[in-house]
């Protein structure tokens, strides 16, 4: 007979044993699910339907895959697509009516995936859309999403607040980026505020001014169209905060450059203002940023001379030889229309492509009909930095032709907001998952590579940088960059204003924060006020320097 010491030993590592194992099989599992969805992944580019369709089924007969909710449900409704494809029409919707049963409910999906046409017209199809419309409706509360007038009635205006500071209260991930803020006593001190205003454009201002207490570039409030050229235009120049002076970084009409203003020229004066008093009084309090960089970047660069269409702004000008200049320029609305991407050869034989957005797959389209030329270039030059974001996919599409293996991306964690935990005193819990992404397996460039970035390479472009960083395939070289990045929650509010809340934390792979702080180049090149005036690209040279160098100096960071 055991003695009770001898026998609780026996149960405790019986029971860590058991647990071991199971955490490895668990391991293993995940590890199963993620290869095979690879495998998937790449036979629908090829639109190997039938291919995916035999991995798919071989996915949901795996023993404990349900577990996984997400991947549950993602396998459930890409059977779906795959049956549809195959013409395995009441399979398709035998699948999605599981997925629904599962916790599928995203209703814009299944009203623009085009893979489900052949099933649209069905019965079983509209029962289910109307579930998930039903679902759908309860979330985006279209009762908020009223119509845009000069002036919204105030009712409408503090519904509008009153959701704004309880989708951040439910959702924000960063409240502990900002420990000093009391969020519920903001949103008190915020209702007289909203109750002060005299039209929707005012009512905006106050929302936004509420948000930035926020600190972060992913958290926002997005006026109307209607509003757009009261806020949005612009005279033909862009600026910036260069050697903390306020200079003009482009002159983008070519009147105006005839006028002999120039890249490099300093701001002294706004409306008869000090530039930086200016920026600090009617700009930075709406600003939304994560970082010191991120707001300088807001402030002096995207939104410093904006405002109504039509309107003057007048501006105090020096240049390098100490002349003072003063021009009156007239706000126009208009964005630029700049392509996505640019590529061009350098000297040496060095590819350069510039992407200024990682919103439109033409991206990938361009990069795939140069990838010949590139492949047999010297090396590669990649040039984020002018690019805020868009789809990380399109950014991925591009990495994914850099290496031969499956390359981290970032780790994520979202909030999971319990109301039993609520009552109990107990902390909520986090979500956590790590994402990886499949190589092209058709075009792989094994030249050198290097990627510029700065301060306003932001969002989607970080999610590049990050990718890039810790797959160690080159150096980053300019200035560290946003420091956000993120998915928003978005939701309608009264005059077709919109609010968005990040809800989605993102780390690098093995935890290291960059929100709040950016992307940290190896090679750290800042801009001066001197390389402006001369067009000089210190940034792009030291790329140049690095690719050109690389048979002596070896794939080293």
């Amino acid at each position: 007979m055991r003695s009770i010491t001898a026998s609780l030993v026996f149960i405790l590592v019986f029971v860590v044993s058991v647990l071991g194992q199971s955490a490895k099989d668990s391991a293993n599992l995940e590890k199963e699910i993620s290869k095979k969805s690879d495998e998937v992944f790449s036979l629908w580019q090829i639109q190997d339907y039938a291919g995916a369709l035999k991995i798919l089924q071989g996915l949901y007969r795996t023993p404990g895959v349900a577990a996984y909710e997400d991947e549950w449900i993602d396998i459930l409704y890409n059977l779906t697509c795959a049956h549809t494809l195959n013409h395995n029409y009441d399979s398709a919707l035998f699948y999605l009516t599981k997925a629904v049963d599962a916790g599928f409910m995203n209703y814009d999906q299944l009203m623009r995936d085009s893979d489900l046409d052949s099933i649209r017209t069905t019965k079983e199809f509209n029962q289910i859309l109307d579930r998930a419309l039903r679902a759908s409706k309860f979330w985006k509360a279209p009762a908020f999403s009223t119509e845009y007038r000069e002036d919204l009635p105030e009712d409408e205006k503090l519904a509008g607040l009153a959701r704004f500071w309880m989708e951040v209260k439910l959702n924000f991930v960063f409240f502990d980026q900002v420990p000093g803020l009391d969020w519920d006593s903001l949103y008190m001190a915020f209702i007289p505020l909203v109750k002060e205003t005299n039209s929707t454009l005012e009512y905006l201002r106050v929302l936004q001014k509420m948000c930035s207490y926020l600190n972060d570039g992913h958290t926002g409030i997005t006026g109307p169209r209607q509003l757009w050229p009261s806020v949005w235009s612009n005279p033909g120049v862009s600026t910036g905060l260069v050697e903390d002076k306020v200079v003009i970084t482009d002159v983008t009409n070519d009147s105006l450059r005839q006028t002999g203003i120039h890249e490099g020229m300093e701001i002294t004066k706004i409306n008869g203002l000090p530039a930086k008093e200016y920026a600090e009084r009617f700009v930075r309090p709406y600003m939304r940023a994560s970082s010191p960089q991120g707001f300088d970047v807001q402030t002096y660069a995207y939104y410093l001379l904006s405002g109504k269409d039509g309107e003057p702004v007048e501006l105090s000008l020096v240049d390098g030889n100490g002349k003072n200049t003063d021009v009156t320029l007239l706000r126009k609305y208009g964005f630029p229309d700049n392509p996505a991407a640019e590529f061009s050869m350098l000297d040496g034989n060095i590819a350069y492509f510039n992407i200024r957005s990682f919103s439109d797959n033409s991206v990938n389209t361009k990069f795939d009909s140069l990838f010949d030329t590139i492949k047999d270039s010297k090396g590669l030059i990649i040039d984020l930095r002018t690019n805020g974001g868009g789809s990380s996919g399109v950014g991925y599409g591009i990495l994914d032709h850099l290496t031969d293996t499956t390359f981290a991306t970032f780790k994520v964690a979202v909030r999971l907001y319990s109301p039993q935990k609520r009552q109990q005193g107990r902390a909520e819990s986090w979500e956590t998952n790590s994402v990886d992404y499949p190589p092209n397996g058709l075009d792989l460039f094994k030249g050198p590579v290097a990627v510029l970035a700065g301060a306003k390479s932001a969002s989607a472009a970080e999610d590049f940088l990050v990718a890039f960083d810790y797959m160690n395939r080159g150096p980053i070289i300019g200035e560290p960059s946003f420091g956000s990045t993120g998915q928003p929650l978005t939701f309608g509010l009264p005059g077709g204003i919109l609010g968005r809340v990040c809800m989605k934390r993102c780390s690098y792979p093995d935890g290291r924060e960059f929100i709040g702080v950016g992307v940290q180049p190896d090679i750290l090149v800042r801009q001066t006020v001197a390389d402006l005036r001369n067009n000089r690209d210190a940034a792009l040279e030291k790329a140049e320097a690095y690719i050109r160098d690389y048979d002596k100096s070896g794939n080293t960071r």
